[in-house]
Order: C-alpha cells, then sequence, then structure tokens
C-alpha cells in the first residue's frame, strides 16, 4: 500500500516531487533519502556562511593592503602614466583633426582640379578643331590663288590676243597714210 503525500518539513523548503511513504523495506529508503536532504540543506547553508567569513576576510586583507608606501608610489606613478596618455591622446587627436582637414581640403582641391582638368580638355579640343579649320582655310586659300594666278594667265593671254587683233583690225580698217616726202616746199625755205 502506497500513500502519495506532498509534505512540506518548513516552510520556507518544499519539495517539487511528491513524497511516497510505504511500509517495510521500502520505508527505510524513505527515511534515509530525507536525512540526506537535511544534511545537504544544512551543509548549504554552512557554505554560504563560509563563503561570506571569507569575503569579508580577504575584504579587510584588501584594505589594510591600501595603506602601504608602495602602493601610494604606485599610485602616483600610475597617475602619471594616465596624465601623460591624456597629453598623448590630446595631442593626437589634434593631429588627426589637423589631418583629416588637410584630406577635406586636398579633396576639394582635386575635384577643383579635376574640373580645370576638363575644361583644359575641351579647350585643347576646341584648339584642335581651330587648327583644322585653320589648316582647310589655308588649303582652299592656296587652292583659289592658284586658280585666281591661272585664270590671271589666262586673262593676260586673252588681252595680249585681243591688243594684237585690234593692233591687226586697226592696220586693216586705217587708209594708207601718204609717205612724207623728204623735199621740202619751195616756198618754205627760211634763211
Amino acid at each position: 500500500m502506497a500513500l502519495t503525500l506532498r509534505a512540506t518539513l518548513r516552510p520556507s523548503v518544499t519539495f517539487a516531487e511528491p513524497i511516497s511513504i510505504t511500509c517495510g523495506e521500502k520505508a527505510g529508503r524513505v527515511g534515509r533519502a530525507e536525512a540526506a536532504r537535511k544534511e545537504q540543506t544544512n551543509m548549504t547553508r554552512a557554505g554560504q556562511v563560509l563563503t561570506v567569513v571569507v569575503v569579508a576576510s580577504l575584504g579587510i586583507w584588501g584594505c589594510a593592503q591600501g595603506t602601504n608606501g608602495e602602493s601610494a608610489e604606485q599610485i602616483k606613478r600610475l597617475e602619471n602614466d594616465c596624465k601623460v596618455l591624456k597629453e598623448d591622446y590630446r595631442s593626437v587627436a589634434a593631429a588627426r583633426d589637423r589631418l583629416r582637414q588637410q584630406v577635406s581640403d586636398m579633396e576639394g582641391e582635386k575635384t577643383q582640379l579635376q574640373k580645370d582638368l576638363e575644361a583644359e580638355q575641351a579647350l585643347v579640343k576646341e584648339h584642335q578643331a581651330l587648327v583644322k579649320e585653320r589648316d582647310e582655310l589655308l588649303q582652299q586659300i592656296s587652292a583659289r590663288t592658284t586658280e585666281r594666278d591661272a585664270v590671271q594667265g589666262q586673262l593676260e593671254q586673252v588681252r595680249k590676243g585681243l591688243r594684237s587683233l585690234l593692233g591687226q583690225t586697226e592696220a586693216a580698217i586705217a587708209p594708207p597714210t601718204p609717205a612724207l616726202s623728204t623735199t621740202a616746199p619751195a616756198g618754205s625755205n627760211k634763211s
């Protein structure tokens, strides 16, 4: 016959699983389990008390160590090191800020130079186009000059041809002119 009971030994301790109370051989085992649990609870309290005592004694010992002269010197040395590190940090931070400003300025200058370069490249392309146009115009002028010289030469030949024709035509049309005598008329002697 087995009875299942939920029992509390103390108001602060409850068992999560039900305890079985039986008669006979099993009853001895249950009693031992309960005794082991009580011992565990007592051991836990003893461990807690021991922990508190150890922590308190270490705290007292640590406070007693702080009055040493060596630790005061070490504290001063560490404070000086801290001051030096703070000064180093400030100088490094100032250098960092200065370098960031320089980088920003250089990026602005780079952008301006890029724009100037693009403008220069546009001017170079325009200059090349103008040089090409100039060369083409020079070739056209040379061709026109050659044409003009050729036409002027032809005009001169036509003019000479017209003059010779005009001279031939005048010669053919003009009446023969009397020949002039080399003798002088009789009444025209002058003395």
